[in-house]
């Protein structure tokens, strides 16, 4: 998965996203996790619940 997919993964019913080698394959991991987690916000598509969990 990528920034490019993401929301048309969750949009298409995706419930989790494994975004291990996206994430830690990155020069910037934390700056990658960052800019996933904007993205999916800005879509609106990231739950309560999901971003508690992203933020532990």
């Amino acid at each position: 998965m990528s920034l490019d997919n993401a929301a048309a993964l969750v949009e298409a019913g995706a419930d989790v996203l494994v975004a291990g080698n996206f994430v830690f394959g990155s020069p910037d991991p934390v700056a990658t996790l960052a800019d996933l987690r904007a993205h999916l916000s800005e879509s609106e598509l990231l739950e309560d619940e999901s971003e508690e969990s992203l933020n532990a």
